[in-house]
């Protein structure tokens, strides 16, 4: 999939540290991870594959896909929610 097949090697240059920001005396953080375009079979075989240990590695509390063109460029099928 990735020439390295590596997620660590594909994706450490995109993410970047949580900023911590201070209210009423305490600190909250949570840290998101987005996924843009995902098109076709191949972009949800990588979602499916990658996502898992991103969360890990970032703590990503929440993940925001971008799946409009999940079922090959044309939408979002009941099957690719699914999926």
């Amino acid at each position: 999939m990735f020439p390295s097949g590596d997620v660590n090697n594909c994706f450490s240059h995109l993410c970047t540290p949580a900023r911590t920001i201070r209210r009423n005396g305490s600190y909250r953080a949570m840290n998101l991870l987005f996924i843009g375009d995902v098109v076709g079979k191949a972009g949800r075989a990588a979602v499916n594959a990658l996502v898992p240990e991103l969360r890990r590695k970032y703590n990503a509390q929440f993940v925001i896909i971008n799946g409009e063109n999940s079922a090959a460029g044309n939408g979002l099928s009941d099957s690719c929610v699914r999926e």
